[in-house]
């Protein structure tokens, strides 16, 4: 693409008179520059290494005339707002391809994510376009993209559509077998002990229906790997907060750092569950506060306002210190 092509697309300054006038390729990531690339300067820290990787444009929103001291030959591409400025330019090259935007809830996609088999079809993106930047493909095939925030994927793609056409009145036989496990009949379908609590099941409907509308046989699900789904997965615990396998013991954790989803998980396991017992701890705590928090004699810890990922990282480093502590 012409340099004085970009500058009118994203509305842009162009600093100087480069002795080059075209660019091959677009990046956000370092580490990605080749020659003939434009690299977008999020940290201009990076810009002399991607000059000195073949970068024939830097385009940011902090250079200025003596940042063009470096290379005088390549364009220096000043904006406003580098990350409008990524957007615009995605959006402008994604005009006229096959390409569809689909907006969603936050468990929907991580549901989706889990299950589906990587492929070159369906792009799930952040929200964030300097993540996203890469992942966007220009190239005339057709692509399937999936985001939780509307108004970002409305700014990429025009007329997204929405992933919430599942529906729970039409699922029959739904049998709890327990927090973690259930089975039901949906469309001729039978689900048989599927690692997934009853509370999800509208939004693993959403998915099934959203796949045969869009007519996506190609496309490969695994609902197995539902086993590795972390938005209501428990870390199973001894009496001495040593993760255990799962079902091993009677106490295990769960938590979410979403305030609302940590609510709506709580409310589930009070009406559906109440026999359990439950001890509920604040997660924005100190670590060593949390770990002190949490009640082996309860079978249900929910650690609310943390994510799965760190209270995991506080359990294992108990375990690190009560080992480092029995060799002494």
């Amino acid at each position: 693409m012409r340099i004085d092509t970009i500058c009118n697309i994203i509305d842009a300054k162009l600093l100087n008179k480069p002795s080059i006038n075209l660019v091959a390729t677009w990046t956000t990531n370092i580490d990605k520059v080749e020659d003939g690339s434009l690299f977008v300067a999020i940290d201009k820290g990076d810009i002399p290494k991607a000059i000195a990787s073949g970068a024939y444009a830097i385009l940011s929103q902090t250079i200025d005339q003596t940042d063009i001291k470096q290379d005088e030959d390549i364009a220096w591409i000043k904006v406003a707002n580098t990350e409008l400025a990524c957007i615009k330019i995605r959006r402008f090259q994604l005009t006229g391809l096959d390409v569809s935007g689909f907006v969603c809830d936050d468990i929907t996609i991580d549901i989706f994510q889990t299950i589906i088999k990587k492929n070159d079809h369906i792009i799930f993106l952040t929200g964030n376009i300097f993540d996203d930047f890469d992942s966007i493909h220009t190239k005339p095939t057709s692509k399937i993209y999936i985001c939780t925030d509307s108004n970002y994927i409305d700014k990429l793609i025009p007329s997204s559509g929405k992933i919430d056409s599942g529906d729970v009145n039409d699922v029959s036989n739904i049998v709890c077998h327990s927090l973690f496990e259930t089975s039901f009949v949906f469309s001729g379908y039978s689900f048989e002990r599927i690692r997934l609590p009853a509370l999800y099941i509208k939004q693993f409907l959403n998915i099934f229906e959203f796949i045969k509308s869009q007519r996506l046989s190609d496309i490969k699900v695994d609902i197995a790997m539902l086993k590795h789904l972390h938005i209501f997965s428990p870390l199973f615990i001894d009496t001495r907060l040593h993760i255990a396998d799962f079902g091993k013991t009677n106490s295990f954790v769960l938590a979410n750092e979403s305030t609302s989803i940590s609510r709506d998980q709580i409310q589930y396991i009070k009406q559906k569950f109440g026999f359990l017992r439950l001890n509920i701890v604040d997660g924005l705590m100190e670590p060593d506060q949390i770990r002190k928090a949490i009640n082996t004699e309860k079978n249900i810890n929910y650690i609310s306002g943390i994510s799965y990922e760190n209270i995991k990282d506080i359990l294992s480093q108990k375990s690190l210190i009560c080992i480092k502590s029995s060799l002494f």
